[in-house]
């Protein structure tokens, strides 16, 4: 979630005629997600109505570029601390969430296919090392437009964030540096995954985010 009517996506996860998504989920499994321990329970899901979706006009099924999209919900969700949805930061041109050192170890999380190839009930996550880019040259020749992780992500994790925890202003905040576009067929075979650089689209982004 870029804003709290804006959802940053790949086109290959949001071109069919979605209505509406939902926000919150942890376990697709349960009607609301509780710790068994504690018992408490997080806030409802929040299913909202898409209005519009925009694509970027040079994305490539071929090359395998371009691929993002913004997803505008009709009306914007409930980001308060309760309702257990936040949005995410983005790495502003001329800041320092810009910035993250060379191998720095980010987070993908995603309801992907596990060893079993199915997909996953509960959300998960894994640490995901970032790599020069000629790591991934048995993917594909990736450019500045493109993020080389060195762990695969799994099928179903299309359009999944890459974040970044770092100090901001005397606070932890989570940066999205990334979005899953293509890998492996299976993760966790010890090959690196390609993420999309959202730096590299901010100026889109901005263009055609509703501020």
């Amino acid at each position: 979630v870029g804003n709290s009517q804006e959802i940053i996506n790949v086109t290959i996860a949001s071109i069919h005629s979605r209505t509406t998504v939902r926000l919150g989920e942890y376990d697709t499994s349960t009607e609301q997600d509780c710790d068994i321990i504690s018992g408490e329970c997080a806030g409802p899901l929040q299913e909202l109505e898409v209005e519009s979706v925009v694509h970027h006009a040079l994305y490539s099924t071929s090359q395998r570029t371009n691929d993002i999209a913004l997803v505008r919900l009709a009306n914007p969700a409930n980001t308060d601390e309760s309702a257990n949805v936040l949005p995410i930061c983005l790495p502003f041109e001329g800041t320092d969430l810009r910035k993250f050192p060379d191998n720095a170890e980010m987070i993908l999380s995603g309801w992907g296919h596990t060893e079993k190839n199915v997909a996953s009930n509960e959300l998960q996550k894994v640490s995901v090392s970032v790599q020069p880019a000629d790591a991934c040259s048995e993917l594909a020749k990736l450019d500045d437009r493109d993020i080389c992780g060195g762990e695969a992500h799994c099928v179903g994790d299309s359009g999944g964030p890459l974040q970044y925890s770092m100090d901001f202003r005397s606070r932890e905040i989570m940066v999205q540096h990334g979005i899953v576009t293509f890998g492996g067929k299976t993760c966790g075979e010890g090959l690196p995954g390609s993420y999309l650089k959202v730096a590299y689209y901010m100026d889109w982004i901005l263009e055609h985010m509703e501020l």
